[in-house]
């Protein structure tokens, strides 16, 4: 019942907040290992942390911008290979990407990726990735979720 109570009023308390303050709780420090250089970033919006999904990091360093997406289902680690995410209808293809290895049980790719390509997952998000045959279902929730954090990352940059 505590918990019902904390939940009713955290989600009171968010639905408060403006627009630019939700953004705010998307914020995060993060990286971007770069040609064995390890870069901090200017700009880092990441979704929420949630056991066993997809978690996405957009971040622009000098100009360009990544997509970090962290997986609990598809682990090869090192291994090179094509990586294919369909937001909705549409689908795009990345040529020899590594999977790299987040912690003992999440792994990571890092996309270089266009501004326009930011602008496809706020409107349709992410809603399956795969990676060498093997395919992990995002959530309608976090899915949603994507559709916010790039939202926010793109007003962000154009307030720059």
């Amino acid at each position: 019942m505590l918990k019902v109570r904390y939940c009713f009023l955290y989600s009171l308390l968010i639905f408060t907040f403006s627009f630019s303050q939700e953004c705010e709780r998307f914020v995060s420090t993060d990286s971007v290992n770069i040609n064995e250089s390890s870069y901090t970033k200017t700009l880092s919006l990441k979704t929420p942390y949630e056991e066993g999904q997809i978690q996405i990091a957009l971040i622009s360093l000098h100009g360009k911008y990544y997509l970090k997406i962290y997986t609990f289902k598809i682990l090869y680690f090192d291994l090179i290979s094509s990586l294919e995410i369909i937001s909705e209808n549409m689908s795009i293809v990345f040529k020899d990407v590594r999977m790299f290895k987040a912690d003992h049980q999440r792994g990571v790719f890092i996309l270089n990726v266009q501004k326009n390509y930011i602008t496809t997952l706020k409107n349709h998000g992410i809603t399956e990735i795969i990676f060498n045959s093997l395919k992990e279902s995002v959530p309608k929730k976090t899915s949603k979720l994507i559709r916010q954090v790039s939202s926010c990352f793109l007003n962000q940059l154009n307030n720059q």
